[in-house]
């Protein structure tokens, strides 16, 4: 009888491990999720299983531009952006390369502008485009605000174009009051048109983003997306060439009806 006892009571200690073992792994002991909340309505403890998969997808790891975290692997690993598809950022350091002459200015020197970015053969400038996005293009034409080595300060959009032959220009344009006593001459070069200027972003991001409609994210490991070619239309994927009678002029997401007076003879035209 004693055998029996102990037994049983050993079979009890079992069930009653196994349910708390259910409860604390989030499943009903055969891997069914279970729910948030008990049958009186009160919330259950953040299972086991629930905290392991948030801490699976804690970063480990920051991405440079054009790449994304992927957790497939276990680890946060980067791999680059699909086609179609960018990372850069909010917060791009830019050279401005119609800005080499350091006479423009009394208050820019090549010194400063070496220990805040790291190179001095062009004025430099930092741009944060703000927290609505969790990245920028150029090409989308936003305003950021921007420090000149923390010496100057502007509101500066982004632009960029496509010429006939597919080069691509980035440029910045600031808006600066024409009697600044800082930027002096500098100025001339950054209002209007702006200033050509290469970027380096931050990158950080977990998620690839779209190339928004007008660019042509041709290849993998896109940063900033360029405008799409003249003569076609662009999703961002995949470009669609004019048909005859309609032309694009680069960086549009669909082509454009030629004006009366003019025309478009060929498939893929540029300019009316």
């Amino acid at each position: 009888i004693a055998f029996a006892l102990v037994f049983i009571a050993t079979l009890l200690m079992c069930h009653v491990a196994g349910v708390v073992s259910s409860a604390e792994l989030g499943s009903d002991g055969h891997g069914a999720a279970v729910e948030a909340v008990r049958d009186d309505g009160t919330p259950r403890q953040p299972s086991f299983a629930t905290g392991r998969a948030l801490q699976h997808l804690q970063l480990d790891t920051t991405c440079v531009p054009g790449t994304a975290v992927t957790h497939e692997e276990g680890a946060g690993t980067c791999v680059n952006c699909a086609a179609g598809h960018y990372t850069s950022g909010r917060k791009p350091v830019c050279k401005l390369l119609d800005l080499t002459d350091w006479d423009c200015s009394s208050y820019f020197n090549p010194t400063t502008f070496q220990t805040k970015y790291g190179f001095s053969d062009f004025v430099g400038v930092e741009c944060d485009f703000g927290t609505a996005k969790t990245t920028y293009t150029l090409f989308e034409q936003s305003t950021a605000t921007c420090s000149f080595a923390d010496v100057a300060f502007s509101e500066c959009t982004g632009s960029a174009a496509i010429d006939n032959l597919d080069a691509v220009t980035f440029r910045l344009s600031c808006d600066i009051d024409a009697n600044d006593i800082v930027f002096q001459t500098c100025r001339n070069n950054l209002v209007g048109a702006g200033s050509r200027v290469t970027c380096e972003w931050e990158g950080g991001l977990e998620n690839c983003t779209a190339c928004p409609p007008g660019t042509f994210c041709e290849g993998t490991n896109t940063i900033d997306p360029p405008p799409c070619p003249h003569g076609h239309a662009c999703d961002g994927a995949s470009k669609t060439a004019c048909v005859a009678g309609t032309y694009s002029t680069g960086g549009l997401a669909t082509c454009l009806n030629c004006p009366n007076g003019s025309t478009c003879p060929m498939e893929g035209w540029g300019e009316p």
